[in-house]
């Protein structure tokens, strides 16, 4: 029996989130078989549970994790990938690392390193 405890999790985060506006952006490039090229880009843009904290000191090597990323812990109601952007208030950040948190073997959080 596994403890499924992601609810408890959302609403932990929703107490403790920072009052920033925190997204998920997937970005999709357009492929255009006639001339071979991107031809656009498209933004799909879903709100995110989710609290923004500084990068950990004891976590900052200086070259993987910097002091400057900051780490965004989100629900599991979306799976982030590498592909995508995490945009805080207006500024959009690149995800460096993702990290399920999974004891059960359903991802509870994700926790994410994310650089401007």
């Amino acid at each position: 029996m596994s403890l499924d405890l992601s609810a408890t999790a959302s609403k932990l985060l929703v107490k403790l989130a920072s009052t920033s506006n925190v997204k998920l952006v997937q970005k999709t490039d357009t492929y255009n078989p006639v001339t071979g090229e991107e031809s656009s880009t498209s933004e799909t843009v879903k709100n995110l549970t989710a609290a923004v904290i500084p990068m950990p000191s004891n976590l900052v090597d200086g070259t993987r994790v910097k002091s400057t990323d900051k780490m965004v812990i989100m629900d599991n109601q979306i799976k982030p990938k590498m592909t995508d952007f995490i945009r805080i208030d207006s500024v959009d950040y690149s995800i460096v690392e993702i990290t399920a948190v999974n004891p059960s073997g359903t991802p509870q959080i994700y926790k994410v390193v994310a650089r401007g």
